[in-house]
């Protein structure tokens, strides 16, 4: 089984404009600032496709700024599923 260091990675926080996803009511993003997320749909704002929250360098060093009240989908996303091994082939790792 390939170690997948979420802590040095960060693909999946980082290929993606609609991604990090909110539940449909927002009930996952009550704690995040409101700055960080979109207004007209349910997502985590993100700058060249990199979620806002995320800080340090890809492949290299990360972490997430709002990780103890990170949204449901950030949660429940595997490190080696299939989408996570397509974020990393998306942006070269």
């Amino acid at each position: 089984m390939k170690d997948y260091d979420c802590e040095k990675c960060g693909a999946c926080c980082s290929y993606k404009w609609s991604w990090p996803i909110f539940r449909r009511d927002r009930s996952d993003a009550t704690d995040i600032p409101q700055e960080m997320q979109r207004t007209d749909y349910p997502l985590m704002k993100t700058e060249n496709n990199r979620c806002v929250a995320l800080q340090g360098e890809v492949g290299v060093a990360v972490k997430c700024s709002v990780y103890n009240c990170r949204p449901t989908a950030c949660r429940k996303f595997e490190p080696g599923s299939e989408l996570c091994i397509e974020a990393r082939q998306n942006i070269g790792l």
